[in-house]
């Protein structure tokens, strides 16, 4: 399978995510993530976190990018470490204290040597102004859409007493990051012989199937559906591979505003149902209107 995903911008070392722009606690309540075992696109971390406050027996990350494994392991020591409005305020609540160096030297102390390797870097080259390293093009900026509903896409946000069950749930966890890249993820020599009940692909078909429409691929769908499918070794028998997919609502503030990929629309995948069983899951987005997720599963032959 050609690696597309690298050629449309998805890089090792692209600019990290400080949240999740998806529902995500809204998607894992809707696929019952509780008891499961679950391989999850890291991006903010916040997959990571919220599968394990609502349940998750199982959770391994992985990422084309590098420093998302890493500001996941800085969210789950700050977790550990922070109480919940300074935790608030380090990723960003208050520009001003984003990022803050005082807080980051008590998250420090649980991190590990190449998570700190990579901060301590940022904070010498930002002369430990949190602010000006939080506002830097290595983060996404994404303030205008996250904004005041951090809460609502972050169960373990939504309270104190959630963020505190999050904690204990931590514990001394030892959080497992593979670094790969979705298109070959099966030949993962770190997940040889796992197999997990959910996979959770988050926007990346999306973005795949974006770059290929503007590529000019003459069918983004047939491509995400065998991307999917070559997933499945990894899949649990009765397991699911899902991805989120948004209302065009979520995005009216850009301008001009962001289209729903081909990959969002149900009746691009009519025409696949008798290879997979495809089905979607919507729920309330963060603006008005709703989003959903797309979901895979093998087909169950009848008799």
């Amino acid at each position: 399978m050609r690696n597309f995903g690298k050629e449309v911008g998805m890089l090792e070392d692209a600019p990290m995510y400080v949240y999740a722009t998806e529902m995500v606690s809204k998607y894992y309540s809707a696929l019952g993530v509780s008891g499961k075992s679950l391989l999850s696109v890291c991006g903010s971390g916040d997959q990571i976190l919220n599968a394990y406050l609502l349940g998750a027996k199982r959770v391994v990350g992985f990422d084309i990018n590098f420093k998302a494994g890493l500001f996941t392991r800085l969210k789950i020591a700050a977790v550990r470490t922070l109480e919940y409005r300074e935790f608030m305020d380090f990723f960003g609540r208050r520009g001003r204290r984003a990022f803050e160096y005082r807080l980051y030297k008590r998250v420090r102390e649980m991190l590990d040597a190449r998570t700190t390797g990579l901060f301590d870097g940022l904070y010498e080259e930002f002369k430990q102004d949190g602010g000006r390293l939080y506002h830097s093009d290595n983060f996404r900026q994404r303030a205008w859409f996250v904004g005041g509903s951090t809460d609502k896409i972050n169960a373990y946000l939504t309270s104190e007493a959630r963020y505190l069950k999050l904690r204990g749930i931590l514990g001394s966890l030892d959080f497992k990051f593979v670094q790969h890249d979705i298109e070959r993820l099966s030949e993962c020599k770190e997940l040889k012989g796992q197999r997990f009940d959910l996979i959770n692909t988050s926007n990346v078909p999306n973005y795949i199937s974006r770059g290929l429409r503007r590529a000019g691929h003459g069918d983004p769908c047939e491509y995400i559906v065998n991307m999917i499918g070559n997933l499945f070794p990894l899949v649990s028998r009765g397991g699911r591979v899902f991805y989120y997919a948004y209302s065009p609502a979520t995005y009216t503030d850009q301008k001009p505003v962001r289209p729903v990929p081909p990959t969002g629309m149900m009746k691009n995948f009519v025409r696949f149902r008798d290879r997979w069983d495809i089905s979607e899951k919507r729920f309330r987005g963060v603006m008005d209107g709703y989003d959903k997720v797309m979901v895979f599963g093998r087909k169950t032959l009848r008799e």
